[in-house]
C-alpha cells in the first residue's frame, strides 16, 4: 500500500531520510528533499519523472540560498531571497513546516513553495533552530505574505 492508502487519504508531506529508499515514501502527497537527499535516489530521474514514479503531487527541492525547485502540478524555479545568513540550523524543518501550513490553508503548490522559501530565508537570519514569525516572513518577502487577514497567496 502507498502512504496515502495506509493513512486513508490524509495528506503526507515527507522530508526523506538519507539512506532510506524512496519507495518507502511512494504515494506521499509530496517529498521535500535537500540537494544531497535528491542526489541519493537511485537512477537518473528528473524531478518530473520522480513525481510520476513515486506517485506524488509534488517534489519541493530545497536548494539553500539558491531557493526552491518545484515539480508536479506546478513547475517553478523559485530563487533564494537575499538575506544575511546567521545560522542554517533548522532551516529545512522551517521550510517543511511552512509548506505544510500553506497547503493546509488551501494554497496551491506554487504559492506554498514561495511561502516556504520566504520562511526559510527568515529562519537563516536567526540563531538556533527557532521558528519564525509571520512578521519575519513578511519582512523578508517585502510584504508579499502578510498575516492580516490571510497571507496573500497562502490560503486564498
Amino acid at each position: 500500500k502507498t502512504l496515502r492508502q495506509r493513512f486513508r487519504g490524509v495528506p503526507m508531506i515527507v522530508d526523506p531520510a538519507l539512506g532510506r529508499a524512496w519507495d518507502d515514501y511512494r504515494g506521499a502527497t509530496a517529498m521535500v528533499p535537500n540537494h544531497r537527499e535528491w542526489m541519493a535516489i537511485e537512477g537518473p530521474l528528473s524531478l518530473a519523472q520522480a513525481v510520476r514514479e513515486f506517485e506524488l503531487e509534488a517534489i519541493v527541492l530545497k536548494q539553500g540560498a539558491n531557493g526552491i525547485r518545484l515539480a508536479g502540478t506546478s513547475r517553478a524555479e523559485i530563487p533564494g531571497l537575499e538575506v544575511e545568513a546567521v545560522d542554517v540550523c533548522g532551516c529545512g524543518d522551517q521550510v517543511l513546516a511552512a509548506l505544510g501550513v500553506a497547503i493546509a490553508r488551501g494554497s496551491d503548490w506554487l504559492a506554498a513553495a514561495r511561502f516556504a522559501n520566504a520562511a526559510g530565508a527568515a529562519k537563516v537570519r536567526k540563531h538556533g533552530a527557532t521558528p519564525v514569525t509571520w512578521e519575519e516572513i513578511e519582512d523578508v518577502s517585502h510584504g508579499e505574505f502578510t498575516r492580516n487577514p490571510r497571507p496573500q497567496g497562502v490560503g486564498t
